[in-house]
């Protein structure tokens, strides 16, 4: 076997909630968070070192890359003398709030574990991943999770639904994750998610309840740093969507319909927009053997 074939699913969040401050400094999050049928596809073959190529040629391919940081920690912590070239055919948008760059981390992190057959568990890759990002431990498990703390802490949730979906961003105006969080900091929120009723709701289809108790402490403060995404929210719900939210620190505006068809058809709300229609998913990192 010299290439492994990865597929990394893009997430959402249902709801974010800022609980607090850890002694670092960094934001304690209380969130649900769920993949999505949008993929970047990452191929890894065997090599002398570690290199990074990627479809999107504004993309960073060197340390800055969370493919390239998974390759190099792999490396380090099992003492496999080797390298590898990762191609990342990109699907999900950057800057986005759709974990693409954790996804890609994961689905590097995962695809090597098959290649060089190093046998680590999925406990083992979790750990990997969490010194690459607080989101790639989410990546590599997938489904719907409830995330604590920073995201590390993952408690995998039931569920017996899924749902349509249509994610829009505009592309000139993605969303930096510090600044919006500095905005939070000053403005706060006028909005708390209820997490275990949104669940509830989630897997009643109730989306009466799911507006009430659903959404993302930091969309106010995201508008305030992207200001398509207000606009899209309108928007959105113009569109028919049954419950309209921002996916992490934004730019993505997501709404939920009754039908892929629907949310397909919601396209043509959203013309100067990258938009597309997906559906929720269970499924984490993805691998294909490459003989």
């Amino acid at each position: 076997m010299n290439s492994v074939i990865a597929s990394a699913p893009a997430k959402i969040n249902w709801t974010l909630a800022v609980t607090g401050l850890d002694e670092r400094g960094y934001h304690l999050l209380d969130m649900l968070m769920q993949t999505v049928s949008i993929f970047d596809t990452v191929t890894v073959s065997k090599a002398e070192e570690i290199t990074v190529k990627t479809n999107k040629r504004w993309l960073p391919v060197d340390e800055h890359n969370t493919a390239f940081k998974a390759a190099k920690l792999f490396f380090e912590q099992t003492g496999i003398d080797a390298g590898c070239d990762v191609f990342i055919k990109k699907m999900i948008p950057s800057g986005a709030g759709l974990a693409g760059g954790s996804a890609d981390g994961a689905a590097t992190l995962a695809a090597l574990n098959v290649l060089f057959e190093a046998g680590l568990t999925q406990e083992e890759l979790s750990r990997l991943a969490l010194k690459i990002g607080a989101d790639v431990p989410f990546m590599l498990k997938g489904g719907l999770c409830r995330a604590r703390g920073i995201g590390e802490q993952l408690e995998k949730i039931n569920a017996k639904r899924n749902y349509a979906l249509l994610c829009v961003m505009n592309l000139r105006q993605p969303a930096s994750t510090p600044e919006v969080y500095k905005k939070f900091d000053t403005l706060g929120s006028h909005f708390q998610p209820d997490n275990d009723k949104f669940i509830s709701a989630l897997n009643d289809g109730n989306f009466e309840q799911m507006n009430l108790f659903g959404g993302n402490m930091l969309t106010e403060s995201a508008c305030t740093v992207s200001a398509d995404i207000e606009k899209n929210i309108g928007v959105m719900k113009q569109a028919g969507a049954k419950f309209v939210s921002m996916s992490g620190s934004g730019a993505t505006v997501y709404g939920v319909f009754e039908t892929l068809e629907q949310a397909t058809e919601a396209k043509k709300y959203f013309p100067d927009c990258w938009a597309f229609a997906c559906r929720t998913t269970y499924l984490g990192i993805k691998i294909k053997e490459n003989k």
